[in-house]
């Protein structure tokens, strides 16, 4: 009855949860479009660390404590099937009011069918400023250092393995971005550059064995300079639970160059361009100022031609937020 008040309350409380059926089908119904998107066509994300540093990162929180652990868990797909398990911890500490400064490292598990690899990968130093923090806006800049942890030359009896089975780029980067958050809005647009070619072997031409072939050749690989934006909307208006869906575009500036066998440093066809990215994810509010997140991300649009390792078909995290101090 209209009257009723229980009867009011009732209908509320299943709109209220027809409202999360709603959302949380959403998010499965583009995961699993994702997915097949992914499997069907070798497309990548193409991320070479930019987008997953300081304030660049999706599903931003501003209430986190002086000394912050987040440790992550990575599954993604790249070319040809290769399979990379990855586990990160990463520690920040708040150095001024609005400053402060962290560490990421990685380590690697990567199998696919020419071989199975495990291993530390590239360090991230970074430092974030915040420029203004209102009530209901802030904004940023975020500036990082990616160290190699080896050349990206790894080698399986003496032959050179490709680029997606190595634990590293190989390359010294810089990073610099700016972010801005409005209300239940994050933008974000950064700038990568690596300062060196890596020590790379691997040219298709020369494969040892069939399954070895069809990889992208990157020996002596300098991967060329990349720009990305980050446009993301939080659906959610749950105090504990929120959704975030958004678009990632990276563009690469210049054409990758290679060595080939003639010692010739050559350009790449089809190596520089777009790769746009769907993302999605939730995050949950834990007890005593924790986080938890959820994200996940595939390509729409991809170069044709991508020699650096980065392709990832799709790409799922795990992310644990906790302050320590």
């Amino acid at each position: 009855m209209p009257g009723n008040p229980g009867f009011q309350m009732f209908n509320k409380s299943k709109v209220q949860n027809s409202r999360k059926i709603t959302v949380t089908g959403c998010f499965l119904g583009l995961g699993i479009w994702g997915l097949m998107l992914g499997t069907s066509y070798p497309q990548g994300c193409n991320d070479a660390g930019f987008c997953t540093v300081g304030d660049m990162k999706p599903v931003q929180r501003t209430d986190s404590g002086r000394l912050n652990l987040i440790i992550s868990e990575i599954i993604g797909l790249g070319e040809k099937q290769t399979w990379w398990f990855t586990s990160e911890a990463e520690i920040n500490v708040k150095l001024f009011e609005l400053g402060k400064a962290g560490l990421k490292i990685p380590y690697h598990l990567i199998s696919g069918k020419i071989d199975n690899r495990n291993g530390p990968g590239d360090i991230t130093l970074f430092y974030i400023q915040t420029l203004l923090h209102k009530s209901r806006w802030r904004a940023g800049i975020t500036a990082a250092l990616k160290i190699p942890v080896n050349d990206g030359g790894e080698e399986r009896n003496g032959e050179p393995l490709p680029m997606p089975y190595q634990t590293s780029q190989g390359t010294w980067d810089m990073i610099a971005g700016f972010s801005f958050f409005l209300k239940t809005w994050h933008f974000s647009t950064a700038f990568q550059h690596n300062f060196n070619e890596n020590g790379n072997g691997y040219l298709d031409t020369v494969a040892v064995a069939p399954s070895w072939t069809g990889y992208f050749p990157s020996r002596k690989i300098d991967r060329g300079d990349d720009v990305m934006i980050r446009v993301e909307k939080n659906v959610g208006k749950d105090k504990k639970v929120n959704y975030h869906l958004g678009l990632l575009p990276i563009y690469r500036m210049q054409r990758a160059s290679i060595l080939n066998l003639r010692n010739e440093r050559i350009e790449l066809e089809n190596s520089s361009g777009l790769t746009l990215n769907v993302n999605m994810g939730l995050s949950l509010r834990l007890s005593k100022g924790g986080l938890m997140k959820f994200y996940a991300g595939f390509p729409a649009l991809t170069r044709k031609v991508r020699p650096d390792g980065l392709t990832r078909s799709f790409s799922a995290t795990v992310l644990l937020e906790l302050p320590v101090e």
